[in-house]
């Protein structure tokens, strides 16, 4: 069953990361085992601060886990488990899927 708000997530990311757009997954903690990792999603751009033009960097995990109907942990990471592959691209592949129905439309960018 999804999440009453689900729908109301994936509108708003689709305005906050047209197709194209990058996506940065921070691996938070990796468990021993390897077989767990803890990871937050960040996007960003540039805003007019003040009459000027900034970078800003914006934690939009909360989102996203509403978006792709995932629970956070207590420290309000999403938890990926698995081993063997790239967690930022299975994740915003995931991501770019449930919004654009096809895997490619976000850029993944790890770190």
């Amino acid at each position: 069953m999804s999440h009453p708000n689900m729908a109301h997530a994936q509108n708003c990311l689709r305005s906050w990361l047209p197709k194209g757009s990058q996506v940065t997954v921070v691996t938070r903690t990796v468990s021993r085992s390897g077989m767990l990792r803890r990871v937050s999603v960040l996007r960003t751009g540039m805003r007019y601060v003040g009459g000027e033009v900034r970078p800003t960097i914006e934690d939009i995990t909360g989102v996203v886990a509403l978006a792709l109907n995932t629970k956070r942990d207590k420290d309000g990471y999403i938890p990926v488990p698995g081993c063997g592959f790239n967690v930022a691209t299975h994740l915003v592949g995931n991501l770019a899927w449930n919004l654009y129905q096809s895997e490619d439309a976000l850029a993944p960018q790890s770190l």
